[in-house]
């Protein structure tokens, strides 16, 4: 791997770190701090949202290079629309894809696709996601989300709590 990495730096590929995350029902915090004597309530219609999949991915020279959001998991189709929208958006600058060993990356038709569109790639070492810099950015996110989420259930709460008492 390290020298796959060290060959497409040489020749002129700029690396794009992907991976995908998921978004559910339990993607919110299992626990809340509430006043004293006082149950937190929760909407339980909020929870019903359709599980999501983010694909992105990130570059140390741009930041966030393409992002798609996709409903329910990453399979091969939506892993060749997320190259089509990265070829787009890079507009055939040499990218090398750092990636990790999910089937839908690693199977012969999306290698077919990264050649397709000129990509090189580097598949990462199966169970070692902190090799892979977009996990960093990924937790920040979930941690933002669920924090989100805990306070559009709080504000719920807040607001019957008010009802209640006006």
């Amino acid at each position: 791997m390290k020298r796959l990495l060290t060959m497409a730096k040489n020749d002129g590929y700029r690396m794009v770190y992907a991976d995908e995350t998921m978004f559910t029902r339990k993607t919110c915090p299992d626990k809340e701090w509430t006043r004293k004597k006082e149950n937190m309530t929760v909407d339980m219609a909020k929870l019903a949202e359709p599980t999501l999949a983010l694909l992105a991915g990130i570059s140390l020279d741009k930041g966030v290079e393409h992002f798609q959001v996709f409903n329910l998991s990453v399979n091969v189709e939506k892993f060749q629309e997320w190259l089509t929208g990265l070829r787009a958006s890079t507009e055939g600058e040499k990218i090398c894809l750092f990636l990790d060993n999910l089937s839908a990356h690693t199977s012969e038709r999306a290698k077919a696709a990264m050649r397709e569109h000129g990509f090189r790639w580097v598949y990462n070492v199966p169970y070692s996601p902190d090799y892979n810099p977009i996990e960093l950015v990924f937790s920040q996110v979930k941690a933002n989300f669920k924090a989100m989420r805990a306070k559009k259930f709080m504000g719920l709460t807040q607001d019957s709590h008010e009802s209640l008492v006006t």
